[in-house]
């Protein structure tokens, strides 16, 4: 298992440099908060979930402290009693509108993403489980002892030449290893090319084998 110590240390044998201890820390963190809301097969999640409130049809971090950090929300499933359906997605300003007129009461079938909060409709009158399906943004290592973070481990490559990118632009001030990291683009050469093989490694382990024709 790599740990962060590691990448900072292979990142400063790269660059033959012992005098940028606190320049690569800094890149390694701007890296990872440059993919955070990029979707890979490591930050798919759909073990979020919260319980509904009676009358309460917002829910929000105070609620699960994952909901803002979802960035893209695949589905919504809701179990009663022992069986799990999937909930249908609705415009917010149309359940803020029911929610406002109608003000229904029940097991809720649609929500609505709002303000970093999830809005259900109808208003829950009883505890029902929500679970959460989608890509979430992960957290960057805490420490250096850290083995277990998945910016470390699975993205180490792409953080690596992503974070030497950085340092060639903004402190070495080297355009043609900014290039080599980056691209003209600034989204590709290693760093690109590191990026495409999670996206290949995303797409096999996603793929249905199914071809589906497009609706116009």
């Amino acid at each position: 298992m790599t740990t962060l110590a590691d990448l900072k240390a292979r990142i400063a044998d790269d660059l033959a440099r012992s005098d940028l201890t606190n320049q690569i820390a800094a890149a390694i963190g701007d890296a990872i908060a440059h993919f955070q809301a990029t979707r890979f097969y490591f930050n798919e999640t759909r073990a979020a979930t919260f319980q509904t409130v009676a009358g309460q049809t917002l829910y929000t971090a105070a609620d699960l402290a994952s909901i803002p950090l979802f960035f893209e929300l695949d589905d919504l499933f809701i179990t009663v009693t022992s069986a799990t359906y999937p909930m249908r997605r609705e415009d917010a300003d149309l359940l803020e509108e029911l929610v406002a007129t109608n003000g229904a009461n029940g097991d809720p079938y649609a929500f609505a993403w709002i303000d970093q909060s999830i809005r259900l409709y109808p208003i829950p009158n009883a505890p029902r489980t929500i679970r959460m399906v989608g890509a979430i943004k992960k957290p960057a290592p805490t420490d250096d002892a850290d083995a277990a973070n998945v910016w470390i481990t699975e993205a180490f490559e792409l953080i690596r030449c992503y974070a030497k990118g950085l340092l060639y632009a903004h402190v070495i001030k080297d355009a043609a290893s900014t290039a080599l990291m980056l691209g003209a683009d600034g989204e590709g050469g290693l760093a690109g090319m590191a990026r495409m093989k999670l996206e290949r490694e995303t797409s096999s382990k996603r793929a249905t084998g199914v071809v589906r024709g497009t609706s116009f």
